[in-house]
């Protein structure tokens, strides 16, 4: 015989406060153990009292829940759930045998709120309500909404037949729900809006539960998906471990390194997938580069899982307009328009679908460097035709096999008696040359010649001009950096600024100036004071203005309110003006309104806090 009471005051799960629990167990007869376990406080009232029969494994036993609050549980499920709130309230009795037995009453929700973190999916139930009966367990007026009130419902329920043995019968129905939300995590890859009409069923028993159905998404949704790969290879895992022969592994270490099978039924999987052309699906590829892939469509699709879950999806996607975002280098940045008929399908791993898609980039520039190398061909440098890039993707969607091909509009392929069509054709034959015109087309807007330095003075700035003016970048980077370490409490910067210009005789003169500036803070950091000028070091610039003297340009800003929202700034400033050729001084006082927001609609929200 014994007697046991346990009371922890200010219980808490996770950090989450729920109340007092007291258990007091005590066995005044022999085999015989009353109970009376109860947790109140912290919107939890909840007490089980009975009695237990260790000899017999009878029990009778009494759950009475007039509140229990599910914030309890959400630190539990922050794996899955975003966001979980609501209470449970009701009483269920439990009677008979341990293996059998006699479960009945009656648990409701009340104003549960959860957000299913993958997909960002939010459910309500306002007042849904499961009924424990002879038959087992059954869902009674069990709605559940979304984020807008769309309303989802599930019926039927599961039929106990014993403690290890069930018969699952279950139907779940949406109307224009949201699926899949917005994005709300930083790391969620999946995200909408989605909405879509579904029927699922779900069947089976303890030991294997199919769920079948349709799911068809709604005109107008939109589904995102980002793709991301860990980099794991596998390769080589278990080929060497590390121990330590002096520290060994304790038998709960050794116990927690087994790989055990989860408890509870195996689920098969068989859905139907219908997509409209209505919808937009976006795959991002690269989410630091920005390739993706957006797409209209129509697809008609089979998702099924086995037992052992192992996933398989069959079906065709068959574009019908689209764009792909090329990027190169993360510089070069080209929008494809997709051409109608392009597919992706699927013949099994979700992972690994095969894609034959086309997408076309159009420009209208000059051929000269094109045909120039070949033939002289007189006028080709003034007319501007229309050329297209077509981008091939073929093999599988998330390793794409990249390849191009250059074409010409109809309307433009007799030009110049079809020399420049015909030179098209040419380079289409050649790799090397093939890849050399689409990157002078992506990064250069035209083609380029044998001579590249040809093709770079096209763009109005030399190849000796663009290296010196890179050099000056690096240079000045490098003086700023010594100064700003060498003098303290100011603010030094350099700049060079390097362009061409042409004079009155058509020949290319460079003009350079140095720009030198210090800025100091004042008044508790609320006053800035900017001194900078302009040195001409090259060119015409240096008959001009060759010193403009150390203060040229002078401004001040002042923070007229401690946050900084409002300012005043007055101001000094040289401007070369073209339209003059000369140099104007610009003297003036400005008031500026700094607003903070994360969105536009919040950017003038009145501020309740007290500015001083």
């Amino acid at each position: 015989q014994f007697t046991s009471k346990l009371q922890v005051d200010s219980l808490q799960l996770k950090e989450v406060n729920a109340g007092t629990l007291v258990i007091d167990v005590r066995e005044e007869v022999a085999n015989e153990m009353l109970i009376d376990v109860s947790l109140k406080g912290s919107k939890n009232d909840v007490s089980i009292k009975g009695q237990y029969q260790a000899k017999e494994t009878m029990t009778d036993l009494q759950l009475n829940m007039a509140s229990f609050d599910l914030q309890n549980v959400a630190p539990f499920l922050t794996n899955y759930l975003g966001k979980l709130q609501g209470r449970l309230t009701g009483a269920v009795s439990a009677k008979g045998k341990i293996d059998a037995l006699e479960i009945r009453g009656n648990l409701k929700t009340d104003s549960v709120d959860l957000v299913y973190k993958d997909f960002g999916t939010g459910i309500r139930i306002p007042a849904g309500e499961l009924l424990f009966t002879d038959g087992g367990l059954k869902f009674n007026n069990f709605d559940f909404l979304d984020s807008a009130g769309h309303k989802g419902r599930i019926d039927g329920g599961v039929m106990v037949k014993g403690l290890h043995e069930y018969q699952v019968d279950t139907k779940i129905t949406t109307n224009r729900y949201l699926v899949v939300d917005r994005k709300k995590q930083p790391d969620q890859m999946i995200y909408g809006p989605t909405w879509a009409d579904a029927t699922i069923t779900l069947k089976g028993n303890q030991d294997l539960v199919n769920i079948e159905g349709s799911v068809k998404i709604i005109d107008s949704s939109k589904l995102t998906y980002i793709y991301s790969s860990d980099g794991k290879s596998g390769r080589g895992e278990g080929l060497i471990e590390f121990f330590d022969p002096l520290h060994p592994l304790d038998t709960i270490a050794l116990k927690a390194q087994k790989k055990t099978v989860p408890a509870g039924p195996k689920f098969a999987i068989n859905t139907y997938i219908n997509v409209t052309p209505t919808t937009t699906v976006t795959i991002v590829l690269d989410e630091y580069s920005g390739d993706q892939l957006v797409i209209k469509g129509t697809a008609s699709m089979n998702f099924a899982m086995s037992a052992g879950g192992a996933m398989n999806l069959t079906g065709n996607y068959e574009v019908e307009s689209g764009d792909y975002d090329l990027s190169l280098a993360q510089v070069i940045k080209k929008k494809f328009k997709i051409q109608k008929g392009s597919t992706i399908t699927w013949t099994g791993d979700p992972l690994k679908a095969t894609m034959d898609i086309t997408a076309m980039y159009a420009i209208k520039t000059t051929a000269a460097e094109l045909v120039n190398d070949i033939q002289d061909v007189p006028g080709i440098d003034k007319q501007k035709l229309n050329f297209e890039v077509y981008l091939l993707l073929t093999k599988e969607l998330l390793k794409p096999d990249i390849n191009f091909r250059l074409d010409m509009a109809e309307s433009d392929k007799e030009a110049f008696d079809g020399r420049v069509y015909n030179r098209i054709r040419q380079v289409n034959s050649i790799p090397s040359d093939l890849n050399k015109q689409v990157m002078g087309l992506l990064a250069l807007n035209h083609f380029i010649s044998d001579n590249p330095f040809s093709s770079l003075s096209s763009t109005g700035t030399s190849a000796e001009t663009a290296v010196y003016a890179t050099a000056g970048r690096l240079l000045t980077q490098e003086l700023t950096d010594l100064v700003g370490n060498a003098v303290k409490g100011v603010d030094i910067d350099f700049d060079l600024d390097v362009n061409e210009d042409y004079n009155s005789s058509g020949a290319m003169e460079r003009n350079t100036d140095l720009k030198m500036g210090v800025r100091k803070s004042l008044a508790d950091n609320r006053l800035q004071v900017y001194v900078g000028s302009t040195f001409a070091l090259e060119g015409q610039n240096q008959s001009e203005n060759a010193l403009s003297g150390l203060a040229g340009d002078i401004t001040l800003e002042y923070m007229l309110t401690k946050d900084g929202k409002y300012r005043i700034k007055g101001f000094r400033v040289n401007e070369r003006e073209v339209t003059f050729e000369g140099t104007i001084i610009k003297t003036g006082v400005t008031f500026v309104v700094v607003l903070e927001f994360n969105k536009f609609k919040n950017a003038f929200k009145r501020n309740n806090k007290k500015v001083k």
